[in-house]
């Protein structure tokens, strides 16, 4: 019976949730039952009955109704001072402060409805509902009324939530809340995943010092030919190629023009700006000549290109091997070691972001190879799980992996990747780095860049411990 009764006060809850007017016909409704607090044995059952309920509701929000195609209109949320102030001291303060608020309905004017009735949910019932749109209002909103606990849920969800379809929408978000804790995280998350995030859809969608930040940054990972094809389409998008047709507004080809004068030209080959920029007419006829004059070196010493020459920086490498070897080599092994899972545990001396792995390959062209990666902590908890497959193209032997995430690594403490690679017979690290300067055999250290590396426990298998590994280097950038 409990359940049933609560089954019905539950659906009266949702009938409220669609009218929130504070009206006493909805009081009436919602009393109607006797003992509705009997069927709801905690106090978190009682106070989500409560959420947007008009009953004992001794104030009223009025929030704003996201509509750009209308003028801002109103609804009111009604609530309950004692569990705003017992949540937020800013509520304390206006409830029951020395200027405490004495109007019946408080004008939320820089909200949208549904950011400030998932904000109300949780001061309710410590649950939220996010989605990709509303989390920044959310958050902002968390800020504002000092929530800290509810900032944690938003930033958690944004640090799972991002990848290259969403992160330019929740970078404008972060942008208008001003929050550049989001901002970092998003501009990380674009540093390692670039290609795949310009080549979104709402990439088109983003105003133009978004793009002069983004293409001003030295940590992008990708080739400049990748990057001008998504500036090209963003301008076509946008009716902005910079041509007479496209637009009549001089100062937005002006701006066009200096957006696409921050892609890095001298970086990409000939042939690429041949087929490419030089058909597009979006750079100026003048440097279209001058930099075929630069590809055949025939420009004049005192001509300065307008394009940075310098190369993008992209990840961190941390080899770890000095010698490689083919596994047909080594007696020591009659399995087909290609499927054994091989784990590598680290930690480093500094925060960075772990963006991927090398893994060793073949030097046949036609040898192509199935991954699955794992990337824990110290508490065994998996933080990434990335798979997919590789194709040998070249005889360098070893192949980056880029997870579809980086992960968060913090200093001085241990993480492990664990992989298995199926595929032929191919080559493995040996004779690592640091064992060749005579270091310790359980415990290597190597340096790469800024960052210094503790390795331990390297196997393969748990069969050869320290000599061969599926590894070449890690992938990283730092935080």
């Amino acid at each position: 019976m409990a359940d049933k009764n609560s089954e019905t006060f539950d659906k009266n809850s949702d009938k409220n949730d669609q009218n929130v007017d504070g009206n006493k016909e909805n009081t009436a409704m919602l009393v109607d039952e006797e003992h509705w607090q009997a069927c709801r044995e905690t106090i978190r059952e009682r106070n989500r009955f409560m959420f947007k309920n008009s009953l004992m509701s001794d104030v009223h929000f009025s929030v704003g109704i996201s509509d750009e195609t209308a003028e801002r209109e109103t609804r009111n949320v009604p609530a309950h001072k004692y569990v705003l102030a017992i949540s937020s001291p800013v509520f304390f303060a206006m409830f029951y402060g020395r200027l405490a608020e004495t109007q019946d309905t408080v004008e939320i004017p820089d909200s949208d409805y549904e950011c400030f009735v998932e904000f109300l949910r949780f001061l309710y019932c410590d649950e939220v509902n996010f989605t990709i749109d509303i989390v920044m209002g959310v958050n902002y909103l968390a800020k504002k009324y000092i929530v800290p606990a509810l900032e944690k849920k938003c930033i958690a969800f944004i640090e799972e939530a991002v990848d290259a379809s969403n992160v330019f929408k929740l970078l404008s978000y972060a942008r208008k809340y001003k929050d550049e804790s989001v901002e970092k995280i998003c501009w990380e998350f674009l540093d390692s995943d670039t290609v795949e995030a310009v080549n979104s859809e709402f990439f088109c969608q983003v105003d133009k010092e978004v793009i002069r930040e983004l293409l001003t940054r030295d940590t992008l990972h990708a080739k400049e030919i990748e990057l001008f094809l998504a500036i090209k389409k963003w301008a076509e998008t946008q009716n902005l190629e910079g041509n007479d047709e496209a637009s009549n507004d001089e100062l937005t080809k002006e701006s066009v023009n200096e957006v696409v004068n921050l892609i890095r030209y001298p970086l990409m080959s000939q042939r690429e700006f041949a087929e490419h920029v030089a058909k597009s007419r979006l750079l100026r006829h003048e440097d279209v000549i001058n930099m075929f004059l630069k590809f055949n070196d025939t420009l004049e010493d005192n001509t300065v290109l307008p394009f940075s020459q310098v190369p993008r920086r992209g990840y961190y490498r941390c080899s770890l091997w000095e010698h490689v070897y083919d596994t047909l080599d080594i007696e020591t092994w009659d399995v087909d070691t290609s499927r054994m899972p091989n784990s590598l545990t680290f930690s480093s001396n500094c925060n960075i972001l772990l963006c991927g792995v090398g893994l060793y390959g073949s030097d046949n062209n036609n040898d192509s190879y199935m991954f699955e990666v794992y990337v824990t902590d110290e508490d065994d908890t998996v933080l990434l799980q990335s798979e997919g497959s590789f194709s040998c193209h070249s005889q360098c032997f070893a192949y980056d992996v880029i997870f579809n995430k980086p992960v968060k690594v913090h200093k001085n403490v241990w993480y492990t990747i664990m992989a298995t690679v199926d595929g032929p017979r191919g080559v493995y690290g040996g004779q690592s780095v640091a064992k060749a300067t005579g270091l310790d055999l359980t415990t290597d250290e190597i340096s790469c860049g800024p960052v210094r590396f503790l390795f331990r426990d390297l196997n393969v298998g748990g069969r050869i411990p320290n000599i061969y590994n599926h590894y070449s280097g890690l992938l990283y950038f730092l935080r």
